[in-house]
């Protein structure tokens, strides 16, 4: 199957914007096994381009950080994740790109900073 083929299929997965199983199952059920594979990687590369990965450290931000994110990202479904681990931060992950910005980071920068100037 060639790529121009391929991307052709996973389009035509989509109604609206939205994946429509119908379609996908319409599409698999024509394919050999090797094609499937194929196709079905394609599929979720495609739904991971779709969507914008959000780890915060409290759900209670939520409601206010996902209106201003849909501002910045208008075509993206958003979905949020939990990681206590960050201190008032997050983690945002849109496709292959990811932006830190968390409390912790800017402090362990700050006593590797410290810790390089007294070391001297």
């Amino acid at each position: 199957m060639t790529k121009r083929l391929l991307q052709q299929l996973v389009l035509a997965s989509y109604q609206k914007e939205k994946l429509n199983p119908q379609r996908v199952d319409e599409i698999t059920n024509r394919l050999d096994r090797k094609d499937i594979k194929a196709y079905l990687r394609a599929l979720k590369l495609m739904e991971q381009q779709k969507k914008l990965f959000v780890a915060m450290p409290k759900t209670s931000v939520y409601n206010t950080s996902k209106k201003d994110l849909e501002k910045l990202f208008p075509k993206k479904e958003i979905v949020f994740t939990e990681d206590p681990s960050l201190l008032l931060g997050v983690t945002l992950v849109d496709n292959d790109m990811v932006y830190e910005m968390n409390l912790r980071d800017q402090l362990e920068t700050v006593l590797d900073e410290v810790d390089q100037q007294y070391s001297e």
